[in-house]
């Protein structure tokens, strides 16, 4: 009997043990081995395992975007029985999230947690290896690195297997460069999606098999190198690629607008609240209710006009938001079409949802396109405990991609990008220039569509170039000016069409298009226009600074202008469209710039040159030494230096030194003296004090030194309360190129 009970004991062990092993299961993982590359899209991978039934159901996980907020990621899951399955989400926390619980929708004690390892520095140059060498990732790691303007970069080498591939556009932006070997096998998708992201700027390394030379008849050896060496060769292709390059454009839209654009298309949306028309309109009526019962007296009930007239305003305000839609969701799409230098096109569209509400409401695309939310705002002055406002975003990544808003305080905004393929056919082509009499720039709309109200923007000015015909072409020129134009108050006034001898903030620039007015007249204020008017000049500020926004090094030229042809994506809510919408379709244009013109007139930016500090020997002869890592100098006295080697130093007319003193009401601060090192002499000598400080050719080829160093100094006890970038634009004829003496 003994043993018979030990049986049965011992067979509802293994019959537990089976059903236990039974068990639907689950595992995660987050980024590529545990490694997460902050502020960049990576993988999170998650796997289940089905029991005897089939698992049908939603994987839920949160993605951090701020503080203590999140959004909800939904992906709908289907394992058959007995099987197991992966699904790979595309994650970007904004936040320093290290673990990632996942859960299903409908069975929340199913749940596994991917935590990471490690986290790549946002500002890392990521290269990725494919394979299993993980001596030549850990060199590449190690190599020194600086970026274009001299500052130290961290180089993240990451492994990759076949399978950890990106397989999509977000998680390649991720990535700077990619090395595989030489007679790597990919598969079709791979190569096609590697293809597409080089096109898109990345840097592909092949690794080659290196033999010595042989004689006819012996064997060839393959020949070994150490890792670090080969690391050196690789690092050295990929830093040619990013100085002749252009490096990829990360997906850094999390804030893609400025955030008065919704307040500026939704013009019809500027409404007051129910509660405080009500209130604006309960104190009136009650003023006139007490002025006419001191004037009669005669009964003692006219208070009640007070309630009763409220009650019948909170009905028709009822009515008219039902029937005006005014209770509605609004939405804002701004629609998108870039072309960079070489014609290629980036398309996303730009969509703000905002409503007032204590449900849940879905947003979709009329077409199924794809979108995610990129930001929520609150309005403050109409919520009045946002301790207690809950907010989430369940972001649902199925075939039909859709975002479910909840929210438990009234008058949100949620900001929403969706990607759309609404592109028009064929480019826009476009050159810029500069010659003696200022910067040149031709235009050819080269598409099928008129682009209306187009507008020249550059670092130097700007410039209307009125509607441009399919096919048509136009021609503008920003006229040189020598003085920075600045007012009493130390403000810049840029007119249309005059170059400025100093790189400006394009901020700086689209403002002054929006006002042209204030570089006239110093008396001219922005009250003195319509409410009308300046909403609209707004609205045109916003759609400019997002389309000269994310602009890369060197003099930017770009041109903006509309195509009110192409349809703005129309988004759904529960199903049903949105009633009150605006929306604004662009097309932006990166214009590139020819550093030497046709003439041979030469025109070298600021980005060209890095500003270095400078070292002493001891016979105080001075020489350049290393880039500054941070542009802004600031101290008592200080020597810094710029690198003009390459530079036709023959054919220089004028050196232009910015140091920011422009912004002065009084000019150049009082005490503080700029000398520059004469080479011939060894010695320095002063300049003359103002900003730009102007550096005549002679002077120029004086103070050169043989290795193409120019060398200045500063002193004055009031650097010491400034913080100054320093910077040069180097102009002159270039005899090399052709160029005739005019």
């Amino acid at each position: 009997m003994k043993h018979r009970w030990m049986a049965a004991a011992l067979c509802f062990a293994l019959l537990c043990a089976c059903g236990a092993a039974a068990e639907p299961a689950m595992q995660a993982w987050a980024g590529y081995d545990g490694v997460m590359l902050a502020g960049r899209y990576f993988p999170l991978v998650v796997e289940i395992t089905a029991d005897d039934a089939p698992v049908e159901d939603a994987l839920r996980v949160d993605i951090g975007v701020s503080g203590e907020s999140y959004d909800t990621l939904v992906l709908p899951v289907s394992v058959p029985a007995g099987e197991t399955r992966s699904y790979r989400l595309t994650v970007r926390p904004l936040i320093n999230q290290r673990t990632f619980d996942v859960t299903l929708a409908n069975d929340p004690q199913l749940r596994a947690t991917a935590v990471v390892a490690q986290v790549v520095d946002e500002d890392a140059l990521v290269i990725g290896v494919l394979g299993d060498d993980a001596a030549l990732a850990q060199a590449l790691g190690e190599v020194e690195h600086r970026d274009v303007f001299g500052n130290e970069e961290d180089v993240a080498a990451i492994l990759l297997s076949p399978e950890q591939l990106a397989q999509n556009e977000r998680e390649w932006s991720a990535f700077d460069a990619l090395v595989i070997d030489a007679d790597a096998s990919l598969a079709d998708e791979d190569a096609a999606r590697i293809a597409d992201w080089q096109r898109e700027g990345g840097i592909l390394v092949r690794r080659e098999a290196e033999t010595p030379d042989v004689q006819p008849g012996e064997a060839a050896a393959e020949v070994t190198q150490s890792p670090a060496d080969e690391a050196a060769q690789i690092f050295a292709q990929v830093q040619n690629e990013l100085a002749d390059g252009e490096r990829i454009s990360r997906d850094q839209r999390a804030y893609p607008y400025s955030a008065s654009i919704n307040e500026n298309l939704t013009v019809e949306g500027n409404l007051l609240p129910a509660a405080a028309v009500l209130a604006l309109y309960v104190l009136v009526a009650g003023v006139g209710a007490y002025l006419l019962l001191r004037r009669v007296d005669r009964s003692k009930r006219l208070w009640l006009a007070v309630p009763t007239l409220a009650v019948v305003t909170c009905g028709a305000l009822f009515v008219m938001g039902e029937a005006l839609g005014i209770n509605q969701p609004m939405s804002t799409s701004v629609h998108v079409t870039r072309y960079d230098a070489d014609g290629r096109v980036q398309v996303h569209e730009l969509a703000i949802v905002t409503y007032a509400g204590q449900g849940r409401k879905e947003i979709t695309t009329a077409n199924h396109l794809p979108l995610e939310r990129q930001a929520y705002t609150y309005f403050q002055k109409h919520v009045n405990n946002l301790e207690n406002a809950a907010l989430r975003d369940v972001c649902t990544l199925g075939e039909q991609a859709a975002i479910e808003l909840e929210g438990k305080a009234d008058w949100l905004r949620r900001s929403l990008v969706v990607d759309s393929d609404a592109t028009p056919e064929g480019a826009i082509r476009a050159s810029a220039h500069m010659d003696e009499d200022g910067l040149h720039v031709n235009v050819e709309n080269g598409t099928d569509v008129t682009i209306e109200n187009a507008m020249l923007f550059t670092k130097l000015g700007y410039a209307q170039l009125g509607d441009l015909a399919a096919g048509a072409t136009a021609q503008a020129m920003l006229e040189r000016v020598q003085d920075v134009p600045i007012d009493e108050d130390g403000d810049l006034r840029i007119a249309e069409r005059q170059m400025m001898p100093i790189e400006l903030s394009l901020y700086a620039v689209t403002q002054a298009a929006v006002y042209p007015e204030s570089a006239q007249d110093e008396d001219f204020d922005t009250k003195s226009l319509s409410r009308a008017e300046r909403q609209r000049r707004n609205e045109n500020a916003d759609i400019w600074r997002l389309g000269c926004e994310n602009q890369g090094a060197g003099l930017s030229c770009v041109i903006v202008g509309e195509t009110p042809q192409i349809a703005c994506e129309t988004l759904l809510v529960d199903g049903e469209p949105i009633a009150r919408s605006a929306q604004r379709s662009v097309l932006v244009c990166d214009v590139p710039f020819e550093t030497v013109s046709e003439s041979g007139w030469f025109y070298m930016p600021n980005d060209m040159f890095v500003c270095r500090q400078v070292r002493f020997d001891e016979q105080g002869v001075p020489a350049l030494d290393a880039p500054y890592e941070s542009l802004y100098l600031q101290q008592s006295e200080w020597c810094f230096g710029f690198s003009l080697a390459g530079v036709d130093v023959s054919g220089i007319e004028e050196i232009r030194l910015n140091t920011g003193f422009y912004s002065e009401p009084d000019g150049w601060p009082e005490g503080v003296t700029l000398e520059i090192y004469d080479a011939g002499q060894q010695c320095f000598v002063a300049l003359e004090q103002a900003d730009p400080a102007r550096i005549d050719g002679e002077t120029a080829q004086r103070a050169i030194t043989p290795a193409g160093e120019l060398i200045l100094r500063m002193t004055g006890e009031a650097l010491s309360e400034r913080a100054i970038r320093a910077s040069i634009i180097v102009e002159g004829r270039s005899a090399e190129e052709g160029g005739q003496e005019q």
